[in-house]
């Protein structure tokens, strides 16, 4: 694995060397020629668009769900940190109360963002549109993120695929009903393709999921004041079958008192919702597929540390190898440790993931003129020339936390 990092680190004017210049054509030339791109991302890649990512010190999710929780309420100080996104949340009502006002607030802030990105009618970062762009020139074969904000499927034209837990499910008299299901059937050429662009690892913020049934919906007005007093919300589907159970004179059920809903995140320590562990594993594997998967790597904002998603990379990775193709590693920081790594990636990039993809794609335009004959003449329609990183440095979070209630 060999690390490149531009003279000015992880920022978005960064210098290059000549050596550097020439390996970044290379990777942009090696990208323009894949036709089945896979993409990996985590928070760093929403920072830009004022979202914190989760270990950054002093700014990053952990950091400030710690202050924040410390400054409004004595029982949650234990939360610090990566407690507040672990199932154990659950346990008491007091922390639980803490995490459902944390997640709302952070819901709120997300609203903002999404408003103004239907305004101007594009992605919220640079790398939410390389992912429209990907989808544009037929390149991309899937995302997988660890997000759970939803950015990719906003203004990119990308579709979520559906799996179980986290897809909304309507009541109606069937109350058995499952959500919308992803799984893989068939084998070899007879596989059925698969709806869907990009795959919620850890699920979305923007649905909501009983606790002991199917049931999953839309997040809602009424789930907003739920969360935000700190309350979980009933479930229609349970006090439905509740409602229907007693005036049939049947017995009440146990589990029906105890459902609940609450945000359709996995936190950790929480095995995924429903079938969508499986319907993940599934899809993974017919995209690995050494014959039609994966012919490049790129993995972006992650600090590679869920087991799980690290499973997935060296997968892909080595059916991507295998097709001769590059695996690439994009973060602002470099790794610390890099032995479980250095046959997994072919580079790993210190750059801002927005100033990357800026690059690729003028690398990709100086390296192979021809791909852009009769398009558009400029990287405006992808880039906006005008359009300018939405918050400085010292800014990236400010957005984001003045609406979080401390």
């Amino acid at each position: 694995m060999l690390t490149v990092q531009p003279e000015s680190g992880g920022s978005r004017t960064g210098t290059e060397t000549a050596a550097q210049r020439k390996l970044l054509d290379s990777l942009a030339e090696s990208f323009a020629r894949s036709k089945r791109a896979v993409v990996l991302v985590g928070a760093g890649i929403s920072t830009n668009a004022g979202i914190p990512d989760f270990r950054s010190a002093g700014t990053g999710l952990y950091a400030r769900s710690a202050a924040s929780t410390t400054a409004s309420s004595s029982r949650a100080k234990s939360l610090k940190g990566a407690d507040m996104f672990n199932a154990a949340v659950y346990a008491s009502p007091e922390t639980a109360s803490e995490h459902l006002r944390f997640l709302a607030d952070f819901k709120n802030s997300l609203d903002v963002i999404v408003d103004e990105c239907s305004t101007t009618q594009h992605p919220a970062t640079d790398t939410h549109d390389f992912m429209r762009l990907l989808k544009k020139r037929n390149k991309l074969l899937r995302v997988y993120t660890q997000n759970i904000d939803g950015l990719e499927g906003i203004e990119t034209g990308l579709n979520r695929v559906p799996l179980g837990g986290t897809t909304p499910v309507e009541v109606d008299s069937d109350l058995d009903k499952a959500a919308p299901s992803s799984a893989v059937k068939g084998k070899g050429k007879a596989r059925a393709k698969v709806d869907g662009d990009y795959v919620q690892l850890h699920g979305t913020l923007w649905t909501v999921r009983c606790t002991s049934c199917t049931f999953v919906r839309n997040w809602n007005e009424d789930d907003r004041e739920a969360f935000a007093d700190g309350s979980v919300g009933s479930c229609p589907a349970c006090e439905q079958k509740a409602s229907i159970r007693s005036a049939r004179g049947q017995r009440s059920l146990s589990s029906l008192g105890k459902a609940f809903l609450r945000p359709a995140i996995t936190l950790y320590d929480e095995s995924p919702p429903g079938s969508s562990a499986f319907e993940i594993g599934d899809l993974a594997l017919a995209d690995a597929d050494p014959k039609r998967g994966a012919d490049f790597m790129l993995v972006m904002g992650t600090s590679l540390r869920i087991p799980g998603f690290k499973a997935i990379v060296k997968q892909f990775a080595k059916t991507v190898k295998a097709r001769g193709g590059s695996c690439i590693l994009v973060n602002r920081d470099e790794m610390t440790s890099k032995s479980e790594w250095k046959t997994v990636f072919d580079y790993e990039v210190v750059m801002d993931s927005d100033a990357f993809v800026r690059r690729m794609l003028d690398g990709w335009k100086r390296t192979r003129p021809r791909d852009w004959s009769g398009q558009q003449k400029t990287l405006g329609e992808m880039f906006s020339t005008q359009k300018k990183t939405k918050y400085g440095d010292g800014e990236l979070n400010s957005r984001f936390w003045s609406s979080v209630r401390r």
